[in-house]
């Protein structure tokens, strides 16, 4: 009888320059937002203080959801022959965005190999689900999904590659 194997990582995914971007242009935009709301009673000479405090708040609520939703881990999982992938949002929500048999896998390999190469000039439609710190590492496998071949990249540990090794060991190359 064979035992059941469960395997997980949580990968922390850094931040690049355009999300550092994109969250200041957010923070300044609702900061001259809610200046502009608090302004205009006083342009207009009317009492709206509370309703632009209302307003204001809204703005402010919504920046935070906006700019905390760059914050993304992914958690990798294997039980028994299954792969699944979640992108975890913010701390607050998940989003199953990979799930697939090992067995369906043509190859795992690592990026710095030559397969990568191979794969990549075939034009493969790819996901990108590692940290972001170093483009050179990390590992990636090719299935089949709705009919078509698919490259999708990650940062495995030596015991999701054992998991591999154990379900599919002709297609588990190393360097």
């Amino acid at each position: 009888m064979q035992k059941d194997i469960f395997v997980e990582k949580l990968v922390k995914h850094r931040k690049t320059g355009n999300e550092n971007l994109l969250s200041i242009m957010i923070i300044l935009s609702a900061f001259f937002l809610i200046v502009f709301c608090f302004l205009m009673p006083f342009v207009y000479q009317t009492n709206f203080l509370a309703v632009s405090a209302i307003v204001s708040f809204g703005i402010g609520y919504l920046a935070y959801r906006i700019v905390t939703s760059f914050n993304r881990d992914y958690e990798y999982s294997i039980t028994n022959d299954e792969l699944l992938i979640e992108q975890i949002i913010a701390q607050r929500k998940r989003n199953r965005v990979f799930i697939g048999s090992v067995k369906d896998f043509s190859i795992v390999a690592p990026i710095s190999g030559s397969d990568y190469e191979t794969y990549c000039s075939q034009k493969i439609f790819c996901l990108d689900f590692r940290s972001g710190n170093n483009d050179e590492d990390g590992w990636f496998f090719v299935t089949r999904k709705s009919g078509s071949s698919m490259m999708i990249l990650f940062e495995p540990d030596d015991r999701f590659i054992d998991a591999f090794k154990k379900y599919i060991p002709r297609f588990v190359k190393t360097v």
